[in-house]
Formats: C-alpha cells, structure tokens, sequence
C-alpha cells in the first residue's frame, strides 16, 4: 500500500488533517470520523511494522488509540453488529496480539469473525480478512490445526469471489504455506507454493517468471 516510510507518514498527516476537519464540520459522533480514525488506525499499524523501539510501541499505542475510540463511536452511531464494527474490533484484536496480550486479542478477534459470519455471511470477503487475522494470531501462537483451518477457509473464499489467480487469493495460499512450515509439514508448504508459481506461469508465461 505504501512504498516507503516517507508515504506512511504523509498519509499520517492527511488523515490528522482529515479528522480535524470533520470534527469541525459534522463533529466527532458521525461515520465519516470514526472511518477517518479506523483508517488512521491501519497507517500506525503500517507504521509500527516499519519501525522498532520505542517509535514501534509508539506507533502501536497509537494504534490502539484509533481503532478502540472508532470502535466506541461505531456503537453509538450504527446498528449492532454492524460489519464496520466488528471490522474496528478485528484490528484492535491485531494490535492487543502484537503487544503481547494473547487473551484481549483473541477475545476480539474470535467475536470480530463471529458478527461478520452472522451479519455479511461466511463467504463474504470482510469475513474472510477477519478470520485471516485470527489465523494468523493462531499461527504465532502455536496453535497450528486451528491456522490452517482458519486459512484454508480464507483461500476458499477468495478464490470462490476473487479467482485462483488475484492478489489476495495468492496471499491466501502463501499464507497457508507457512503455517504448514511451521507446523512441521514441509513437504505441504512446498506444495503449496509450488501451486502458487504455476499460477505465475500461466498469469505471466513463463520466460517471465526466470
């Protein structure tokens, strides 16, 4: 999404800019404001993953701080269930497991899936980035079968919607590969990715790919 730190943290600016404008247009309990913080929330995210230390936690924190007030002002305004807020929950789920806090994250990741299952459907794409998060927090936390069950339920769905060739339906099978490799099964994972180099061949040909 972004190319380079100096882009993260013009996007960083445009969104501050954004949130005191809306705050003095429509005021801080309307969607547009707590959209503008959620996307807020995913640029500090960005940025924590660019960064180390301090101005890692920082980024974090701040994070945290963007998602968890979106998520305050997507219950008073929307309906419950409403998939933008369990999207909010999602991505605080996320930032809790990067700062270390296994039982807030999964708290919020597993409720964030079960809303969307319930309100947009299993086979809906917010669905599927909800459980990709999710398993991915399973993955790091050693809890192999339930990863790959989580991904292989993600790659299904964004090949059904997307096709076998997309971006994220790609991303879906590397993601899986690597939960395979660290679950021990190698031999799956090359497998796996040796599927996603066909795909490159025939999306591309193959004196394209050397």
């Amino acid at each position: 999404m972004y190319k380079n730190l100096g882009q993260v943290e013009e996007a960083v600016e445009a969104y501050e800019f954004a949130l005191q404008t809306y705050k003095a247009s429509v005021g801080e309990q309307h969607a547009s404001f707590a959209t503008t913080l959620y996307n807020l929330g995913l640029v500090y995210r960005t940025l924590a993953i660019s960064n180390a230390g301090m101005e890692r936690v920082s980024a974090l924190h701040r994070a945290l701080d963007c998602f968890d007030e979106s998520l305050k002002i997507r219950r008073n305004i929307l309906e419950p269930g409403h998939p933008d807020i369990a999207l909010s929950m999602s991505n605080m789920g996320v930032i809790h497991w990067q700062n270390k806090q296994s039982e807030k994250a999964f708290e919020a990741l597993s409720e964030a899936v079960e809303l969307l299952e319930k309100k947009v459907g299993p086979l809906s794409s917010l669905t599927a980035l909800a459980k990709n998060n999710l398993a991915y927090a399973k993955k790091e936390a050693r809890e192999y079968d339930e990863a790959i069950k989580l991904y292989e339920e993600v790659l299904s769905v964004r090949k059904q919607v997307l096709g076998s060739s997309h971006n994220e339906a790609i991303m879906a099978r590397h993601n899986l590969a690597e939960a395979y490799r660290s679950s021990g099964n190698e031999d799956k994972a090359i497998e796996i990715q040796n599927e996603i180099l066909e795909l490159f061949d025939a999306e591309l040909g193959p004196e394209d790919t050397k």
